[in-house]
């Protein structure tokens, strides 16, 4: 992500971890992984899983603490400026989460993504996702792989549809 910050993920046969990632030099390396995606993976599955870590910023020692829950909400067609791509699975992927120091909350995090994923591909080829730190106003930023291996068919179109309504 610019160079700034990189991730760490686990992929099996079972499941996606998430170990922890480094931004702009602290790194967040999580005691309990989350688990971000379980396999097979289907249209109305969902689980929660827990995560926390510890790690040092601005010279001081934070504990994090969150849930995620992951839920399959939509499967279909994804039509897009550059072409189609079939048999997409949309994920809705919600992170409540806690930095803490000595026991007192510093900051607090909420945050909806918006996955579409694709069998066989191992990370989403169009996600959105909004933050919302400590009840502040939301931000939202999104993201589209446009890695020519995902085989879309070519097709002149000047819109982007997104089922179901409201994602």
């Amino acid at each position: 992500d610019g160079g700034d910050s990189y991730g760490f993920n686990e992929f099996t046969a079972t499941e996606n971890l998430n170990h922890g990632y480094v931004a702009i030099g602290v790194i967040i390396a999580y005691s309990n992984p989350e688990k971000q995606l379980a396999y097979p993976f289907t249209y109305s599955d969902s689980f929660e899983d827990d995560f926390s870590a510890s790690f040092v910023s601005g010279g001081l020692p934070l504990e994090r603490a969150g849930t995620t829950t992951i839920s399959a909400i939509g499967y279909g067609t994804l039509i897009l400026p550059a072409g189609t791509v079939n048999n997409v699975l949309l994920i809705k992927m919600e992170q409540d989460y806690g930095d803490s120091y000595e026991g007192s909350e510093i900051g607090h995090y909420n945050t909806e993504i918006y996955q579409f994923l694709l069998p066989g591909v191992h990370y989403p080829i169009l996600s959105f996702t909004g933050l919302t730190i400590s009840g502040g106003a939301p931000s939202y930023s999104g993201q589209f792989n446009s890695d020519e291996s995902l085989a879309i068919k070519e097709e002149i179109t000047a819109s982007l549809n997104l089922y179901p309504n409201p994602v």
